[in-house]
């Protein structure tokens, strides 16, 4: 086993071994099954949960706010985005238009990237350095030519959860100047994909949800035509450059 994967599975197992994660994993398996039991012992079915669904389409469409809180803090768990951001569009759109739409939207999920960042780079940080004293590692320290490229890495290397991007950023301490702009950029572009598609598929606008699916799909292979130009480079790093290290 390499060095970076034995380092990853020993943080894993003390992660596993901390209280506190422990009863966050069981609180939420818990609750899934609670969930479950509850649903099937009501004898719910899929009409009912559509009528559920439009009621509290229009209960959000009602109250803004709460929608824009929930884009805020929610993703600070480890919940799917694209979810919300579909939500955002169905319920954002028909009401302000795309441009206000994206724009609030936007905000909202400017503020979960302040708060995550913060909540990494302090309480995060530490509980993390406690973590590699017992397997004897430290945190990396980056040099400025690094930051820039890391996170954009971080945004457009596909399956890494958007939370663990933003945690490992603030564990990382990159800094604000480099971390906000490029995280603001990335992925306000794919809000505003994932929304637009969301509205149009709820709204049965056909032309729209091509457009939010294109934008997607441009978004994907821009993103992979960038991974292979940083990685290109990385490869034809010269041999001096590599002495100099």
């Amino acid at each position: 086993m390499s060095k970076p994967r034995s380092i990853l599975l020993r943080l894993l197992l003390e992660a596993a071994q901390h209280t506190g994660v422990r009863i966050a994993a069981a609180v939420g398996l818990l609750a899934a099954m609670a969930l479950g039991i509850y649903a099937w012992q009501s004898g719910v079915t899929l009409a009912q949960l559509k009528d559920f669904g439009t009621t509290g389409i229009d209960f959000l469409g009602s109250n803004p706010l709460l929608l824009f809180a929930a884009i805020a803090i929610l993703p600070l768990l480890p919940i799917p985005v694209s979810a919300l951001l579909v939500l955002a569009g169905v319920v954002y759109i028909p009401i302000m238009g795309i441009p206000m739409a994206c724009a609030l939207a936007i905000t909202a999920m400017t503020i979960n990237l302040l708060l995550a960042y913060w909540i990494a780079a302090f309480p995060g940080r530490s509980f993390v350095e406690s973590l590699l004293k017992k397997v004897e590692y430290s945190l990396p320290v980056l040099n400025h030519g690094d930051q820039f490229k890391l996170a954009l890495i971080m945004r457009i290397t596909p399956g890494v959860p958007f939370l663990f991007q933003n945690l490992a950023s603030g564990i990382l301490r990159m800094p604000l100047k480099i971390y906000i702009p490029v995280s603001v950029v990335v992925v306000g572009f794919y809000t505003c994909a994932f929304m637009i598609t969301g509205g149009a598929l709820f709204s049965g606008n056909a032309g729209k949800a091509i457009l939010g699916i294109s934008l997607i799909i441009v978004l994907s292979a821009v993103t992979a035509l960038i991974r292979k130009k940083l990685a290109s480079k990385k490869r034809h790093v010269p041999l001096e450059m590599l002495a100099e290290e």
